[in-house]
């Protein structure tokens, strides 16, 4: 199987242990934020999955108050960690906003960031709207990284069951989930603000289409794809709201510790 290419980097078990230990006593902060279950549809390796928790990259702003965060690697964050029930289930938190920094948010236009204004623009109804942002690499930021008892591992959320059997050939068939914040409602698109087009990027050779209407708070989204599996390329992406209820994490793709067993 083809693997994908994420950061792996070295993390001492000991830690591990203690993380999960936490999830016997999960932190009790107030206000709480919302929350999100999802349903576990594989362990890795046959390794039984323990916990899993929201997870975000510092590139994608200084998100959360250190108080709320654990950095398991530099640049990568975690927040509390969830028990996985023996239903296969697990309900994360998402952080009230009152126990998140300034620098958590962007401007609503700088949305995605790595399709800034050279690549692609994004239109939206608020210049003044905040947000925070919001990236894809078949494992979405911010997304759900599971942990067992030799490491962590980055999930592939997605709103149907997700085996291996569905790498490469239907990837493009399942929308793959993620969660933005907003500091006031927001329209945000492609092409213009009125009606989305997508814009193509030359660098990838994608088209983006961005058609999301945010309210204040947490908002849960989608991305879906064209997906050509013999070339593994991408050929279009689109972002879009979401309102699936029932939501799966698969951690069991080769290749996407996020560190090392």
């Amino acid at each position: 199987m083809h693997r994908l290419t994420t950061k792996r980097l070295l993390y001492a078990l000991p830690i591990i242990a203690v993380l999960l230990a936490a999830c016997a006593e999960p932190l009790q902060l107030e206000p709480r934020g919302q929350t999100v279950t999802l349903t576990s549809t594989d362990d890795v390796d046959g390794s039984v999955s323990l916990a899993a928790a929201l997870y975000w990259e510092e590139s994608y702003t200084e998100f959360i108050t250190q108080q709320w965060v654990t950095e398991i690697y530099p640049g990568g964050f975690i927040g509390p960690l969830a028990p996985i029930r023996e239903d296969r289930t697990v309900t994360v938190t998402l952080p009230n906003a009152i126990l998140m920094t300034p620098a958590s948010f962007a401007p609503a236009a700088d949305l995605i960031p790595w399709f800034g204004p050279v690549l692609c623009e994004l239109h939206v109804s608020d210049a003044d709207a905040l947000v925070t942002q919001a990236g894809f690499s078949f494992f979405t930021v911010p997304g759900i990284v599971v942990f067992d008892a030799h490491g962590s591992y980055l999930s592939v959320v997605t709103d149907a069951p997700f085996t291996e059997a569905d790498y490469p050939d239907n990837m493009g068939d399942f929308r793959y989930m993620t969660w933005v914040n907003a500091s006031a409602p927001v329209t945000i698109r492609t092409g213009d603000v009125s009606s989305a087009s997508a814009c193509h990027v030359e660098e990838s050779g994608a088209d983006l289409t961005v058609d999301v209407t945010l309210e204040v708070g947490w908002n849960q989204l989608a991305w879906s794809i064209e997906f050509e599996p013999t070339q593994e390329h991408i050929s279009a992406l689109a972002l879009h709201n979401s309102s699936a209820e029932d939501l799966y994490m698969y951690a069991g793709l080769a290749g996407t510790a996020v560190l090392n067993r």
